[in-house]
């Protein structure tokens, strides 16, 4: 049952997006192309549900 009640509750929420710099964990904008902070271009992104 809780699989069910999962399933449809599912697309009633998006998930939360974070953006961040992979050297330093700086969060940036979702189209930095580097971060501000060491200039990497080596920027993450996870969804948070």
């Amino acid at each position: 049952m809780f699989d069910r009640v999962k399933r449809v509750f599912a697309g009633t929420r998006s998930p939360t997006v974070v953006f961040e710099c992979r050297s330093c964990g700086t969060s940036v904008d979702r189209h930095t192309d580097s971060c501000p902070e060491c200039g990497s271009d080596e920027i993450a992104h996870y969804e948070i549900p």
